[in-house]
């Protein structure tokens, strides 16, 4: 057993120090591990602005970087990485890696959400994780790095959905998109991936993700019903949009009884399955707006964020008119 650290740099925005924070390190116990934050200097690996300081305030420096090393018991040592068993030394030190990983983040979240409050609200929204620039694991014991090369990205593939990779195709269809000519920003689809952000945060921030996938939902289902109705029906689609208490048409429903009536579809009947979860999903919002944001579960939140995707795919099936008939 061998004691191996896992050191991450950090990139932080516009962090102010006194010089006399400005090298400084703290360290701390957490869930089983020895936990070291330090704030570098430029010879330790930070970096600074270009304003370093003033002359009527010397001691101040804003710097860019922040460390966070996680230090624990592991299986593996450097003398692992010789003969046949390297390949098995080396998965298990991506594993510590990606758990010391998580930690870092978690902590470098917390520790950023501290010094916003303390007076610093620039640094980064509530809830995200710095962009870590590098890594590397040391063998405490004798001092050496693990010849793994930087751990950045190793392992985390898997946990990632595969079918969102850039590939040629969606190369090809970015140019019309960034041009003169481009379309602006589609809303609903930037507060979907806002949602599903803040549900991949560490710890997930469950009230944002389903707040930011309720909203999304309802102006997804409004522009597409508005967008993509049959002529003949649009005055009575503009009807029920617009004066929706007059008609007591709840968010869900315009998933049922609205898109039935222009579409002749409906998700509750096309997937009941889903449809239960974007109701859920509305349920939950309503319960953070009218109970002073009540706590969603991480449980509940990761079944109905991601039904949020699942109703816009089936929203665009819809509006390109080529959706299949539910099973009987």
């Amino acid at each position: 057993m061998a004691t191996i650290k896992a050191q991450f740099s950090f990139a932080v925005k516009d962090l102010v120090l006194t010089r006399s924070v400005y090298g400084a390190k703290i360290e701390f116990l957490r869930d089983g591990h020895q936990v070291q934050i330090r704030f570098p200097k430029e010879e330790d690996g930070g970096s600074i602005s270009s304003w370093s300081g003033s002359r009527s305030d010397p001691d101040v420096v804003v710097s860019n970087s922040l460390q966070i090393a996680v230090i624990g018991d592991a299986a593996i040592g450097v003398r692992d990485f010789t003969g046949p068993q390297q390949e098995e030394a080396f998965n298990k030190a991506i594993a510590f890696a990606d758990a010391a990983l998580n930690l870092a983040q978690a902590v470098a979240s917390e520790l950023l959400e501290r010094i916003r409050i303390m007076g610093q609200p620039w640094l980064c929204l509530h809830g995200q994780v710095p962009e870590w620039s590098d890594d590397w694991l040391v063998d405490v014991d004798t001092g050496e790095r693990l010849p793994t090369g930087a751990t950045r990205c190793l392992g985390l593939v898997t946990a990632r959905d595969r079918r969102s990779a850039l590939d040629s195709s969606h190369l090809q269809s970015l140019p019309p998109l960034l041009d003169d000519q481009r379309p602006p920003l589609p809303i609903a689809e930037t507060l979907l991936a806002d949602a599903l952000y803040f549900l991949d945060t560490h710890p997930p921030d469950t009230p944002r993700a389903v707040l930011s996938a309720a909203i999304a939902c309802e102006l997804k289902v409004r522009t597409v019903l508005r967008e993509n109705s049959p002529h003949q029906k649009r005055a009575c689609v503009d009807l029920l949009l617009e004066f929706p208490r007059d008609w007591s048409l709840a968010a869900a429903t315009l998933f049922d009884k609205v898109t039935h009536a222009v579409f002749e579809h409906s998700l509750r009947t096309d997937d009941p399955t889903l449809y239960k979860r974007v109701v859920r999903l509305f349920e939950l919002r309503n319960r953070i707006v009218h109970k002073r944001g009540e706590v969603v579960d991480t449980i509940d939140a990761n079944e109905v964020v991601p039904a949020a995707r699942a109703a816009f795919q089936w929203l665009n099936r819809v509006a390109r008119a080529d959706i299949k008939d539910a099973p009987a």
